[in-house]
């Protein structure tokens, strides 16, 4: 288990993690759905290779984070294990953002004029969803924002038309945005955990001694005895 003050504030934001799986759920099938249409409307093979790309993506990041449910748990997991966790799911985390991103950009080029509302909604979701999952941990939540959102920016951008290129500007604008409130919310969220775990601390050993008092003493037992 963790004994420091930072290794305890950095397990509890690992274990933020795996706490919830609805938004990659609606994004991975989102995303799947979206290219299966585009890939019947267009009667592009490549679209329906990246829908098929998505599936197999997506299970592996689900279930990536599926298995961490488990030993995500602050009191319970150590250090290293929280730092192997935290780097099998920023992996699954950026494969995804990369075929996402790749594959956004291709389909803003490729696709019907009438598809691009779909896909700036998808890349909008993909952000919300990026910075609600991964936002205790910018250094996986700021790269797949990035990595998943810039190309869209840039392929819009590069359609020289007007409205692709203010959708452009405010998708940087809200980008940027994004990445500042979750930096906020880190701060805050690390700020908060600190604090209660010292609370917690002081509530379980006695203010003279720093041993273990009753309290202390009892949950452990709860815990290692059962009783």
């Amino acid at each position: 288990m963790p004994h420091s003050a930072r290794d305890r504030i950095y397990v509890e934001l690992v274990c933020s993690l795996h706490n919830t799986m609805l938004p990659a759920t609606i994004m991975s099938t989102g995303f799947v759905v979206a290219f299966g249409v585009l890939a019947d409307q267009a009667s592009d093979p490549i679209f329906a290779s990246i829908a098929g790309l998505g599936i197999v993506s997506s299970a592996w990041r689900l279930s990536v984070t599926l298995a961490g449910r488990a030993e995500a748990v602050p009191t319970e997991l150590a250090i290293e294990r929280a730092r192997q966790l935290e780097r099998r799911f920023a992996i699954a985390y950026y494969q995804f953002a990369v075929l996402f991103g790749g594959a956004t950009a291709y389909a803003i080029w490729t696709a019907p004029p009438g598809s691009h509302i779909l896909l700036v909604c998808l890349v909008v979701g993909y952000g919300a969803g990026a910075a609600l999952t991964t936002g205790l941990r910018p250094r996986i939540a700021i790269p797949s924002m990035l990595i998943g959102i810039a190309p869209a920016i840039v392929a819009l951008a590069m359609r020289a038309e007007l409205m692709s290129v203010l959708t452009s500007v405010l998708m940087a604008a809200l980008l940027a945005g994004g990445i500042l409130s979750l930096l906020k919310r880190y701060r805050i969220a690390s700020s908060q955990i600190g604090r209660r775990l010292i609370f917690e601390g002081l509530a379980r050993h006695d203010s003279l001694t720093a041993l273990p008092n009753r309290l202390a003493l009892r949950e452990w037992f709860d815990v290692h005895i059962g009783l």
